[in-house]
This record gives structure tokens, sequence and C-alpha cells, in this order.
């Protein structure tokens, strides 16, 4: 699955260090932050694990890479405008778990090992592609509790989510636990900047992606509007379709 967004990539860093890499833990997830690739890596790795799937990146305008040198070049080439991507790993039991005597035992944290099902980007962008939503009135600034006192408009910024998942990752409900964690990290690192950063986040998701759709609907983004990219149809899922697609926004 993968909302479907045009690539508008500028230079900057998310609300973090770049120094070391960023690590995003849920119950059953862990989503590392890729800081950049080198040939031979598990990184690069686990990156085409998910690049390289015909059916994990069915809905992406650019497909799959069809070698680990294309996956290299292609991480290469984004991470130098965009610094917001995370590889997606879901925890997975050992073959050889140890079982105490007389009684069943959980298997321990070194029982574990993390296989790459998909990866997730919050990418900046210079603008959003339509106007975004209102400013919820719960968003807004006053300098007192006076109802009566003008509201001040927060510094906003505003993120692209994209995704995708390799098939055997489908219809168990990471891609919602990555993306809910992803965007309250993001929520709670915009709260500590010195001056507070509301983010609005939009995703473009073709109509016929139901699996990013129905993410988008627990995560509570609403439609914005329809954007036309083209008059021509692109090349997505299988079949020729309308170069255009549904945007929905999200304030953090």
């Amino acid at each position: 699955m993968l909302t479907r967004t045009i690539d508008r990539f500028i230079y900057t860093p998310y609300f973090g260090s770049m120094e070391s890499p960023t690590t995003i833990t849920t119950p059953r997830l862990r989503l590392t932050h890729i800081t950049g690739v080198e040939s031979g890596s598990i990184a690069l790795s686990d990156l085409h694990c998910v690049w390289g799937n015909e059916i994990a990146t069915k809905w992406n305008i650019h497909g799959s890479c069809k070698t680990l040198s294309e996956t290299e070049e292609r991480a290469r080439t984004i991470l130098k405008k965009a610094q917001d991507y995370f590889i997606v790993h879901r925890k997975v039991p050992g073959q050889h778990l140890e079982v105490a005597e007389g009684k069943d035992a959980a298997p321990s944290e070194s029982n574990y090992t993390w296989e790459a099902i998909g990866m997730i980007n919050l990418v900046r962008s210079e603008k959003p592609d339509l106007d975004p939503l209102p400013i919820p009135d719960s968003k807004l600034q006053r300098d007192s509790q006076d109802s009566d006192e003008s509201a001040k408009l927060p510094a906003v910024q505003t993120r692209s989510i994209g995704y995708m998942y390799r098939e055997e990752a489908w219809g168990k409900g990471y891609g919602m636990e990555a993306a809910a964690a992803l965007l309250n990290h993001f929520r709670q690192a915009a709260s500590r900047m010195d001056s507070p950063t509301l983010v609005y986040v939009e995703a473009g998701v073709d109509p016929s992606n139901t699996g990013s759709l129905r993410i988008l609907e627990k995560l509570r983004f609403q439609k914005v509007g329809l954007n036309v990219i083209a008059d021509e149809k692109v090349f997505l899922a299988g079949e020729w379709r309308q170069n255009e697609y549904p945007i929905y926004g999200l304030y953090l």
C-alpha cells in the first residue's frame, strides 16, 4: 500500500538530530530512521526488500527497483533532499525457543528477530498541494482565557505522508500502527520546539487504494479536495488511471 503522492523533496531535516538514527517502537514494530545507505549495508538490503517488491510498490509512480544498485541509486537521490524516511520492521519469533521444564515460557527479547516489511515517510513540503483545512479552534493560541481575545495563528509546517508494505504484512494492522506512531512522534517533537509548531499532514490517495484509505479514515484525516496533475493518464496498479487523486489533511 502507498499513499499516492508527487515527489516534492526539499533540503530540510526533520524534528530531530541527524547525527544518529531515530528509532520509534510499538508493541509489534520498529521504525528505523534512514540517514543514508551504503553498499552492502543492512539498511540497503531491508529497503530493497520493499522497493524491489512489485506488489508493495504497485501504487508508486516510479514502480519497483529491479536491482539492489537501482535501490541504492534511488535512495541516495532521495536522501540528499529529504531525510524523513523510515524502514518498518516487524518482530518475528525465532525458530528455536527454549521452554522451561514443566511450564510454558514466554519468548524473551533475544528470541526475536526483526523483518523488514515496509517503509513510511513524513516529508516536509514547501506548501500544501491544495489549500489546507481550516485550523481547528483547539489549535489556535490565545493570550488569555477570555473568549473575546483574538486568537493567534500558530506557525504551521506542512508534511506529506507516504507508505508501502509487502503483501505478507497486509491486513494485520501494521500500516495503522506504524502511521499512528510516526505521527505521534512528530506531534511530540513539534511541541518541544522553542516556538511550538503546528504540523499539517497531507496524503494523496488513489480512490482504488482501499487499504490506504482505511488507514487515513482511522487516523481521522479529512478529505480536502481533488488534486489534478495533468490530462495524461498514468499507469498504476496494473492499469491506466486519471492523473488526479483526492487529497486528505490532518493537523497534529
